[in-house]
């Protein structure tokens, strides 16, 4: 079957699922009650994970800023990450060897304004930039241009994956948040690598709703927006969450089925309310909430977070702690927009931050020692926890 046959059949089989909520707890699809309280837990990473470090290279001119974490794209051959105001994106290989960099920052038909997302094809050897004006920008490894992939007027990609070797995974947030104006009902989108062709995926939701949030203070209006995942990768998986959505969907090898659904629902409540997924570690997925209202007395949006073991349906308040390379163990954070093999997990902090808890005495082990063998203008070292 090819791809486009495969993509109609998800598109029919989705049908039965989009936009419905607490009825489908009967199927036996779990579900997430954000009113309830759920036991702590601890997932640690010596029990459960094993631990890379990556020492990236330092010289002159490859000097990664204080951001470059959040933009990681990480495969079995490259590490590839950006200095966003600057522009100039660096291309190592798993070992932290530098290979390549270079900036195309600019206005010409070769170039981007700013990039929002940039990703590494590992088997093209090609590295596609999400560009502010809305289209995408393929370079090879060292940057030279090779094509342009412009996107339709009435669609707006707002993230960018690789979804396999032909295509890459989007969303559309096209007229999103925007009072009066209409949103397509298929927020989620592939485009071709090749040719720029856009196809959307079948997750349909009706009254859509964003992240931006718009309030009144002191007589003044004002907006916030909050950092919601739209799409989580976890190697051949996709997360896919819609926000006004109930429903949770995965996509994974063409075909689309419902994770998990939430209770209550975004319509039952005062306040309508945010749902997305942004981490999936094998059968655990973190799930979180978040009123699109602002508590103007903290000046706060309140969000709360659960994690579901999707073989068992059991919830968690779960804390994933870092005992291996913390004398007392720390949250292993991570960003949600990173791209990663299965069931990966990457931290790269800032290299000020690691000598402070060198000094601090909070460090141990391995990261320890290749602290105490940088100086303090290296670039920092990637920490990849790989799950059980």
């Amino acid at each position: 079957m090819n791809k486009t046959n495969i993509f109609l059949l998800a598109c029919c089989l989705i049908c039965s699922y989009a936009c419905t909520s607490q009825t489908q707890s009967t199927t036996g699809i779990p579900v997430v009650d954000f009113e309830k309280e759920y036991p702590q837990k601890d997932l640690l990473v010596s029990e459960n994970a094993d631990v890379e470090y990556v020492r990236l290279e330092t010289t002159d001119e490859v000097l990664l800023d204080g951001l470059a974490g959040l933009y990681l794209s990480v495969t079995d051959r490259y590490i590839v990450t950006n200095n966003s105001k600057e522009g100039r994106i660096f291309v190592f290989n798993r070992q932290g060897k530098h290979l390549y960099n270079f900036m195309r920052k600019g206005n010409s038909g070769e170039e981007f304004m700013y990039a929002k997302k940039v990703r590494v094809d590992d088997k093209a050897e090609e590295i596609f930039v999400l560009d502010a004006r809305n289209k995408i920008l393929v370079y090879t490894l060292d940057g030279k241009f090779k094509r342009v992939l412009d996107l339709p007027k009435d669609m707006r990609a707002d993230d960018l994956w690789n979804y396999d070797d032909e295509w890459l995974l989007s969303y559309d947030n096209y007229n999103l948040d925007r009072e009066g104006l209409t949103c397509a009902e298929q927020p989620f989108f592939l485009i071709s690598k090749k040719d720029g062709q856009v196809k959307r995926i079948g997750v349909n939701a009706k009254d859509r709703i964003g992240p931006r949030i718009y309030f009144e203070k002191n007589g003044q209006r004002g907006v916030m927006a909050v950092s919601m995942n739209y799409i989580y990768k976890n190697g051949d998986e996709f997360v896919l969450s819609e926000l006004g959505n109930d429903t949770v969907f995965m996509l994974k090898n063409g075909e689309i089925s419902p994770l998990l659904v939430r209770t209550p629902g975004s319509k039952d409540k005062d306040v309508r309310s945010m749902m997305s997924a942004p981490l999936k570690l094998g059968d655990y997925i973190e799930v979180v909430e978040a009123p699109k209202e602002l508590k103007m007395e903290s000046g706060k949006i309140e969000t709360k977070s659960v994690y579901l073991n999707l073989k068992t349906g059991e919830c968690f308040d779960l804390n994933l702690k870092d005992d291996v390379n913390f004398v007392e163990p720390s949250a292993v954070r991570s960003s949600e927009y990173v791209e990663a093999p299965k069931n990966h997990i990457l931290s790269m902090p800032n290299t000020d931050r690691l000598f402070r808890w060198k000094e601090e005495g909070k460090l141990k082990g391995k990261l320890a020692e290749m602290v105490d063998e940088m100086k303090e203008d290296d670039n920092p070292i990637l920490i990849i926890y790989k799950f059980h």
